[in-house]
């Protein structure tokens, strides 16, 4: 599973007064070509991730209150809203499903196994990415104008990534501000965190979810910087351009006009 929260760069423009907080990021390749954008709009009771990448034009939207997901496709103009409970049926159901499939599954014909391989898909690898574990291995390392702790993130032994990470303090944010997200992973930590691949995020916000508990970011402070690798190489980074604190328009936090509603279906074996 990737490591979307490997994804707070430098800090490049504050503007702290007052209100919510809105964070504006830029991701960059290996090569330091610009790749895409991640928007973070932080609200007491309301969250919303925006992803706009060449393949990846989506965005999540959490009601701290209801406790209620909206996973939204840009491209294809459409959305789900689903509620925590919810969700847990949904993937009641899915390891229900997996558990019947993988244990008959070895004694099928080849052909058969393949085609249930086929349909099946994501499901059948759901939950077999290997958990991230993250570490602080330094303090006081300098990040333009910040003092911050360095985190590596490890899977299988191997680094993934590395945030630099500002205090809340030091940015002039407050933990509170963040409140929504520390909901919001709660309920991923306890209801989907192996099937996040299978429901419809986006592969950046997917990898949000992956060891919740030990993830530092927004929970120790603001990562100001981040790296991530494949295979011991650096693959990319991301920067912060903007941070400030002034009111969300609640508007944003809904599904636009003219958008299709989806329900999350279960997938048809064989189809």
């Amino acid at each position: 599973m990737k490591v979307l929260i490997l994804l707070i760069g430098t800090v490049l423009s504050v503007n702290l007064l007052a209100g919510d907080v809105t964070l504006i990021s830029k991701n960059f390749d290996k090569d330091r070509n610009e790749a895409g954008q991640i928007n973070f709009y932080f609200k007491s009771d309301k969250l919303l991730i925006e992803n706009k990448f060449m393949n990846d034009n989506t965005s999540l939207i959490f009601d701290a209150v209801k406790k209620e997901f909206l996973f939204i496709d840009h491209r294809k103009k459409e959305y789900y809203q689903v509620t925590e409970s919810e969700l847990k049926n949904f993937v009641s159901q899915i390891r229900q499903m997996l558990q019947m499939t993988k244990a008959f599954l070895n004694n099928m014909p080849p052909e058969q196994q393949e085609l249930i391989k086929k349909s099946l898909g994501k499901y059948l690898d759901a939950g077999s990415q290997p958990e991230t574990a993250f570490s602080k291995v330094s303090s006081r390392v300098k990040v333009n104008s910040w003092s911050t702790d360095r985190y590596d993130a490890v899977q299988n032994a191997t680094k993934v990534g590395e945030m630099y990470i500002a205090s809340h303090k030091e940015i002039g944010v407050s933990k509170e501000d963040f409140k929504s997200f520390e909901i919001m992973s709660e309920v991923f930590s306890q209801t989907i965190m192996e099937f996040a691949a299978v429901l419809p995020m986006g592969p950046l916000v997917q990898g949000m979810v992956t060891n919740l508990d030990d993830n530092p970011a927004f929970r120790e402070g603001i990562p100001v910087k981040s790296l991530s690798f494949v295979d011991g190489k650096l693959n990319g980074e991301n920067q912060v351009m903007e941070i400030f604190k002034r009111e969300i328009e609640a508007s944003k936090f809904s599904a636009p006009n003219g958008y299709q509603r989806k329900n999350l279906e279960m997938p048809q074996i064989g189809k």
